[in-house]
């Protein structure tokens, strides 16, 4: 019998998404250990390189029509927004601590509520607005601009944070007319294609040691896309995308284990507020899909 088949639905899709969180907090791990010998490029094409792999063959199985887009321009248009926050995140990981830069990144909500309400006319009303103030104020907490604290390589994270967002947004444009396959396929293979032909430039050939870990990021990153679309497969995205903030725990965790970081106080109140803004905004979101008052 299959191990998940005694869970409900919506718990496999918890379980699902909380791997792959894991799966990406292993990436994450693996660029940072690295980022000091190999240019973020580099790390970049490896990243897409696994994700464009399952992306391939689950969607030549499944859904072969899906490689037809009804709009290439705007399909591209959505890969580069992802392409540039994976890019100043992976700059980002080599040279702040783990779990500040993955608090930081998970504001990406509070912008993505302002662009929705601004692009495309999502009603954005005081509960909204109260999750986003929370959420700056647990940004402020861990980046405290104007202090002697304050580090500007947070603006790398806080960039991918804005690039997250304008993908958030160009996804919800493009849910209106493509599937979920042809928006996870064409994001994959061109976010591959764009970085195999940066990549040459910025190549540096690894010994057997780093091959193996690039090798094992591939895979991670393989795994984890993979794990998210079945994650959204069988529950409902406002369900598992809150499970989204389980990284923070996993970062602080691998951090210590693997970097000897250990955020102050600041950061984890930070990183609490941030997640608590997130879940709340995206509670608000699903009460208002299913038209609750």
């Amino acid at each position: 019998m299959n191990s998940t088949a005694r869970f409900s639905p919506t718990s496999q899709g918890i379980i699902m998404m909380a791997g792959a969180v894991f799966c990406w907090t292993c990436i994450d791990v693996v660029v940072k250990a690295l980022s000091g010998d190999y240019h973020v490029m580099q790390l970049l094409w490896v990243r897409y390189a696994g994700q464009a792999a399952i992306a391939v063959s689950l969607t030549a199985l499944r859904h072969p029509g899906a490689f037809r887009s009804v709009n290439p321009p705007l399909q591209m248009v959505r890969a580069l927004f992802l392409l540039f926050a994976t890019f100043t995140f992976f700059t980002g990981l080599g040279r702040v601590e783990l779990a500040a830069a993955t608090a930081i990144v998970q504001v990406n909500p509070l912008m993505i509520v302002f662009a929705a309400w601004f692009i495309l006319g999502e009603s954005l009303g005081w509960r909204k607005l109260a999750g986003v103030f929370v959420g700056l104020a647990g940004t402020l907490a861990i980046i405290r601009p104007g202090t002697e604290v304050f580090d500007p390589n947070v603006l790398y994270p806080l960039a991918a944070a804005a690039g997250y967002a304008g993908y958030t947004i160009m996804t919800k444009l493009l849910s209106r007319r493509e599937s979920v396959w042809t928006n996870f396929t064409y994001t994959s293979v061109i976010g591959f294609a764009l970085s195999t032909v940066l990549v040459p430039f910025f190549w540096t050939t690894p010994d057997g040691r780093d091959l193996a870990v690039m090798l094992l990021g591939a895979a991670f990153g393989a795994c984890g896309q993979y794990l998210v679309v079945k994650a959204l497969f069988v529950a409902e995205a406002g369900v598992v995308a809150p499970i989204t903030y389980v990284s923070l725990v996993f970062a602080a965790l691998f951090g210590a284990l693997f970097f000897g970081e250990y955020p102050d106080a600041w950061t984890y109140a930070g990183s609490a507020m941030i997640a608590l803004s997130g879940i709340w905004i995206w509670r608000q979101e699903s009460r208002g899909r299913l038209g609750a008052k």
